[in-house]
């Protein structure tokens, strides 16, 4: 839906991000890496295509039933920006956190994300499983759940999360293990914390949810039928997170870590200067240093006169 394409394309971003891992730590610019033209790539090839199709095919569906065909043709312009926009923003920061060695927060950003989505789009079940339009929506047509699995936005919305789900499941099985270690104590420290966040941060709406309703502060036709629907939503989305548990295991430590880790341990690195941009062999100069004993005892040939390398 419309109000959940950006926060979707947030956690994204924040969860191709997080599963490059030691690969960002070796990158010294933000955006000049695989790992975030992969992303790009994602997001403008298959993610806001997609949502630009449903926009404009279920105008009613995408968008919660507040808008008919009538919607005006900017918003998918508008749709592409902040997809791409909220991908960017996913990816750096859990970027951010990664090079901090702050890898669970980074875990816990795209989990918070996708969670709260679900958690809407649970909440607004009666219209997320309506297969009509929004004209029948408003005439208090009703359809039987039953006859939403059979209907041509089901079966839409199925190729959709396949198409968007295999590229990130795919990066978040294998990239951890491609620039750096994957021990099964970290394996197993990273899987205990997804699902221990997935169950906090499910559990966080319906709690807002049952505080609301106690409280009277929510739609008079809004009953208790919509917990349920966010604690089936919030099982549902156990899938989300099922990829950590497929990370291959790795011990080796490629050579680019390494020598990034033994520059950090490394007290020069703190006072060496990096030069970015080395000199060309042609323009450097070479100077042999003098031998210590012909300074100290001068031969005759030399007169006394200590000889040095000229300069290539």
């Amino acid at each position: 839906m419309l109000q959940l394409d950006w926060l979707i394309s947030f956690a994204i971003g924040s969860s191709l991000a997080t599963a490059a891992g030691d690969g960002l730590k070796a990158t010294q610019y933000h955006t000049q890496n695989k790992y975030f033209i992969f992303t790009l790539l994602h997001i403008n090839l298959i993610v806001t295509p997609l949502n630009i199709y449903m926009l404009w095919e279920h105008t009613g569906f995408e968008t919660m039933f507040y808008y008919d065909a009538s919607l005006h043709g900017i918003w998918p312009m508008l749709t592409m920006v902040a997809s791409n926009l909220s991908a960017i923003l996913g990816f750096m920061t859990s970027r951010k956190l990664v090079r901090k060695n702050k890898e669970l927060s980074a875990y816990t950003v795209w989990i918070s994300a996708y969670t709260f989505a679900l958690a809407t789009v649970s909440c607004h079940y009666d219209r997320f499983l309506y297969p009509g339009g929004i004209s029948e929506f408003y005439q208090g047509k009703i359809y039987r759940i039953n006859e939403f699995f059979h209907s041509e936005l089901c079966l839409m919305l199925i190729v959709s999360l396949i198409l968007m789900a295999a590229p990130v499941f795919y990066a978040q099985i294998s990239w951890p293990r491609l620039e750096g270690y994957m021990s099964k104590t970290r394996k197993q420290t990273i899987r205990l914390h997804c699902l221990r966040k997935h169950l906090e941060l499910g559990m966080l709406p319906m709690a807002m949810f049952v505080f609301l309703k106690l409280a009277n502060l929510t739609p008079d036709n809004w009953g208790w039928d919509r917990v349920l629907a966010m604690a089936a939503g919030q099982l549902a989305g156990f899938v989300l997170i099922l990829p950590v548990f497929f990370i291959s295991t790795r011990y080796t430590v490629t050579r680019r870590i390494d020598i990034r880790r033994s520059k950090q341990q490394s007290p020069q690195h703190l006072t060496r200067r990096h030069i970015t941009h080395p000199l060309p062999e042609s323009v450097v100069s070479v100077v042999e240093e003098p031998d210590k004993e012909a300074t100290m005892y001068p031969s005759q040939e030399t007169n006394g006169h200590v000889p040095t390398a000229k300069a290539e």
